[in-house]
């Protein structure tokens, strides 16, 4: 009679219960489908089957699918399941030929060298006689090599590598969703487009134009419109494209000469674009594409920046010495701010609108400008050849490319010299430290998330990639 009880009520419980399990699973971030439904990880499924089929995929492993079964309803059935890496055949290289690679304080090779290595990120150290221990990020997600410079001197930046781009690199721009970096090629028809999750170059973009002009200088997204905009001074042309997709969408005449630098103000719907040889600054109606009104400026201008309110434009030109501060109101130059035989390239400002910062290439100098009073109140000595310039998301430190000194005969060969990354600390007013570079670093870029820099080696045709994240 017991038995009987207890049978009835065990099959009283399988038709009204449900069967529970709880999965654990890593990595954490999983995707995990029971019945081809997407739950969440170390979440409780309820099934009405005691049988349920179970498929796990996670990108830099091997996927995972089985069946899982519970007698009785009663309690939950525990699963932990680890996922199998992917393993990648990865090949270390030094620009120095040999380093000794360290990974948790122990000699794993001597570079150049290949390494086995599980699917993802290692903290590494290069070692080796007269130069300073070198933490480098070995990111073991492809078969294929890895090029590191290894620095003499000690600096606060883990390098990712060195890689390949089209000739003369100009401009280094990381796309909003610090998923890619665009790269302006000078010497070719126009972007490149590296994937930072691969790392490595996924497209080539090339403008619908004639081949034989080439020219594309610089780039500029408008997060705003989901587009990417690149100029190409030979024939004073903007082109635009979709972002992510990197479709063609129109040219835009700036009726300008030798085009150069782009800015975008959101509050004014405009974009301004410097003519170097023209010496004006073009300023566009966004939605039309219609010329508003060419600013004449000094001497080349190049460098431009747009205040918070839209009622500043703040133009540096190269060959007048000048930085100029018009009101957008009337587009009238309203101040200025003069140094004799000086270069003045680039122009970068803080969030609050309070600070500006140029570099000038002739003197080798970067001003901190206070925006208000529009006067410098610091200059900074840097490296020689100071031209493009990148503020961190806090504003607390200023990464400067300083391409090093031009070549006797003209500056448009090599350097005698590689040039050298300075990274400046504007609270303390300091130069913070130094990183070498190729020949020529002029591209430069932060990603908006602060986690990594790269700059362009114009010269070397390739760029380099450095973690500076927590």
């Amino acid at each position: 009679m017991k038995k009987n009880i207890l049978f009835f009520f065990i099959i009283i419980i399988s038709v009204s219960c449900s069967y529970k399990f709880k999965f654990d699973i890593d990595p954490e971030d999983s995707n995990i489908f029971i019945n081809q439904r997407l739950i969440p990880n170390k979440s409780i499924y309820n099934s009405k089957k005691r049988i349920i089929n179970i498929k796990i995929n996670r990108r830099g492993y091997l996927d995972h699918q089985n069946i899982y079964k519970k007698i009785i309803p009663l309690g939950k059935k525990k699963v932990k399941i680890n996922l199998e890496p992917e393993k990648y055949m990865v090949e270390i290289k030094t620009l120095n030929d040999k380093s000794d690679l360290l990974f948790n304080s122990k000699k794993v090779e001597e570079t150049p060298c290949k390494l086995e290595l599980n699917y993802g990120i290692y903290n590494m150290v290069l070692s080796s006689k007269n130069f300073a221990d070198q933490e480098i990020r070995v990111e073991a997600k492809r078969n294929g090599e890895l090029l590191f410079r290894h620095q003499k001197d000690q600096i606060y930046a883990k390098q990712v590598g060195i890689f390949n781009c089209g000739s003369l690199p100009k401009q280094v721009i990381f796309s909003p969703d610090n998923k890619y970096i665009y790269f302006l090629i000078l010497d070719g028809y126009g972007f490149e487009v590296f994937d930072i999750d691969t790392l490595r170059v996924i497209k080539k973009v090339d403008a619908p134009m004639n081949k034989e002009l080439k020219g594309f200088a610089e780039g500029l997204f408008i997060k705003e419109k989901n587009t990417f905009l690149m100029s190409q001074m030979t024939t004073g042309l903007i082109y635009e494209y979709s972002y992510p997709e990197n479709n063609f969408i129109r040219t835009i005449e700036t009726k300008g000469i030798w085009s150069k630098f782009i800015a975008w103000s959101n509050v004014l719907q405009v974009i301004a674009i410097s003519n170097w040889s023209s010496n004006d600054v073009s300023i566009v109606e966004y939605s039309t594409g219609r010329l508003i009104k060419r600013i004449p400026t000094a001497a080349a201008p190049r460098g431009l920046v747009f205040s918070n309110d839209g009622k500043y434009l703040y133009v540096t030109s190269f060959d007048g010495g000048k930085i100029q501060k018009f009101n957008t109101s009337d587009w009238k130059e309203e101040n200025y701010i003069f140094k004799l035989n000086g270069a003045m390239r680039h122009i970068v400002k803080t969030k609050d609108d309070m600070k500006l910062y140029v570099s000038n290439m002739y003197h080798d100098e970067i001003y901190e400008i206070d925006s208000k009073e529009f006067k410098i109140i610091n200059t900074f000595k840097v490296f020689d050849n100071p031209n493009t310039i990148e503020l961190t998301p806090d504003d607390r430190y200023l990464y400067v490319s300083c391409r090093g000194k031009n070549a006797v005969e003209t500056y448009l060969t090599r350097s005698p010299d590689n040039g050298k990354i300075v990274v400046i600390d504007l609270e303390n007013k300091k130069i913070f430290y130094s990183i070498e570079s190729g020949n020529q670093p002029t591209g430069l870029g932060l990603s908006a998330d602060g986690n990594y820099l790269c700059f362009s080696n114009f010269r070397d045709n390739n760029f380099e990639l450095y973690w500076i994240g927590k």
